[in-house]
């Protein structure tokens, strides 16, 4: 067991601790500051630019999304990885975002989930980054103008649902590749049954992104995906079902 030394009410960041990776003496834990789009009453962050969303400033500050943890003393290290311009463009702050990470060896890689990049640090210390991917990129040159007048809403964010429609869920790394489960839907309304589920490789040498789709047969209703990992360097996409009055998992060779 593990006690992590953060107050999960008061303390300036709030960490998903449903959401972990553990990293030989670390454990990674997804943050956002404590802000929009969270339940936090306005007047706590409005005048506040390193805490305010939809203010210019709030960009030029550091936004991690990741917080590294000790797992013997259960306390804070550090923070790290940085908004995107994708959130900064759309004044969205962490509401489009997903924070995931994969350990292999002594590296680690990490990603906000909705910007479509990822990034790998060596664990010594993971605010440095080693390599750079891009599984996707977010179309910013077609975002429609910043509306003011929602600001502060969650009605803001309807315009830009179009844009982040694409979720990294899960990812997976080896010494020669890193794999990505990649979820089509948006990020407010996670169907398993509506959303279209692909698997990603990424050549770490050469930097080639192939996709693949994750077929689910006629029959067969779909409860979950995931990323099977043997470790020993081979990862595949899996599909857990039900067909009629049984339940099944699928695992694709690829």
């Amino acid at each position: 067991m593990i006690t992590f030394q953060f107050d999960l009410m008061r303390h300036e960041f709030f960490y998903s601790h449903f959401t972990f990776e553990v990293a030989n003496d670390k454990v990674l834990l997804g943050c956002e500051k404590r802000t929009w789009p969270m339940e936090v009453e306005k007047d706590m962050y409005i005048h506040v630019d390193s805490l305010n969303p939809f203010c210019e400033a709030f960009y030029k500050t550091i936004n991690p999304y990741f917080a590294a943890f000790d797992k013997t003393s259960g306390d804070l290290l550090y923070r790290f990885g940085n908004l995107q311009p994708c959130h900064a463009e759309s004044r969205t702050g962490y509401c489009f975002t997903n924070p995931v990470a994969a350990s292999w060896d002594d590296e680690v890689v990490y990603t906000d989930g909705c910007s479509g990049q990822l990034y790998v640090s060596k664990q010594s210390d993971l605010r440095k980054t080693v390599e750079h991917y891009s599984v996707f990129e977010v179309e910013m040159d077609k975002f429609p103008p910043i509306d003011t007048t929602y600001f502060y809403t969650y009605e803001y964010i309807g315009p830009y649902n179009k844009f982040f429609y694409r979720t990294i869920e899960q990812i997976k790394m080896t010494s020669t590749s890193i794999y990505c489960l990649l979820r089509y839907g948006l990020k407010s309304d996670q169907d398993v049954v509506k959303n279209e589920y692909t698997f990603v490789t990424i050549n770490r040498k050469s930097g080639t992104v192939e996709e693949f789709c994750i077929p689910c047969e006629s029959g067969m209703t779909p409860i979950g995906y995931g990323l099977k990992d043997d470790m020993q360097e081979k990862i595949q996409p899996f599909l857990f079902f039900k067909k009629k009055a049984h339940y099944g998992v699928r695992v694709f060779g690829l």
